[in-house]
């Protein structure tokens, strides 16, 4: 069983205790609503230009641009555009070279084999992109003690799968609320069957920012895969639609995930102007 949470040992910056609490005491109206969109898997052309349709400016009311994620598996990989979003000032994480099958790999392999799909790809970004990633997310979301082993023994800041290890900071996949009637949730978005229409697509990415927003802005995720558009061109511009409407809130910024670990280990309020850029 998992050893509970010592709040009193467990202090910021090193470590914090999950909780529906604002890091660093903060109050809802001084506290930034983070929304972190990440996607997994290979970046190819077509996936390319929807992530460029996506964030093409989308600007943070700050006037800093919009930040996200890539977890990227080497398989089926172009790194000249993997490249252009680093550049773009986007995050780039590790998902693993090969992205293997079967899932039950990752679940019962040695810590020797895990680290050879979790470094390689590391050393591939940093050798094909120029940057060290800092995040990772293991393939199928089965992570094991062997994987986190290797995470924590090689400097990583932080993971964003199913559960959490010590020395490591854990982004976890916050459940999606896929219907109205609360019946049916998914861990990434793309568990959410498509609701049919337009307007049904945007409602659902709506209700489940509001959950967060009106709650105690607890980080919004939108965590998935770049397929779940594939089907249904409403999608796109239905996140598009929704983004362009909350990113003129003068608190919420999309920022990468390693941005949120890093304002959780040292919150900064809306009175002291969080994620900041050159300007």
């Amino acid at each position: 069983p998992a050893i509970p949470c010592d709040p009193l040992t467990c202090i910021l910056p090193k470590c914090r205790c999950a909780g529906t609490d604002t890091p660093g005491g903060l109050t809802k109206d001084n506290t930034p609503q983070i929304v972190m969109f990440t996607m997994d898997d290979g970046i190819t052309q077509n996936n390319f230009q929807l992530y460029q349709d996506l964030f093409s400016g989308l600007i943070n009311f700050n006037g800093c641009p919009a930040k996200a994620t890539f977890f990227l598996s080497g398989d089926n990989t172009d790194y000249s555009l993997v490249k252009i979003l680093q550049t773009q000032g986007h995050e780039i994480g590790d998902h693993s070279v090969t992205h293997r099958f079967p899932v039950n790999w990752w679940i019962q392999n040695s810590y020797s084999d895990l680290e050879f799909e979790v470094i390689n790809q590391r050393k591939a970004i940093e050798e094909m992109v120029g940057v060290t990633t800092r995040g990772w997310r293991t393939p199928f979301l089965a992570s094991t003690e062997n994987v986190f082993s290797v995470l924590a023994d090689n400097n990583f800041l932080y993971d964003s799968s199913l559960d959490s290890y010590p020395g490591l900071w854990e982004i976890p996949l916050v459940p999606w609320q896929c219907n109205a009637t609360e019946e049916i949730f998914g861990t990434m978005i793309d568990e959410c069957k498509d609701p049919g229409d337009e307007e049904s697509v945007y409602e659902m990415i709506m209700r489940n920012f509001r959950l967060h927003y009106e709650d105690n802005k607890q980080p919004f995720p939108i965590f998935g895969h770049s397929s779940w558009f594939d089907n249904a061109p409403y999608k796109k511009s239905d996140l598009i639609r929704f983004m362009n409407e909350v990113v003129k809130f003068n608190d919420v910024f999309f920022v990468s995930a390693q941005d949120a670990v890093q304002w959780t280990q040292s919150p900064i309020g809306l009175d002291r102007n969080p994620f900041s850029c050159p300007q």
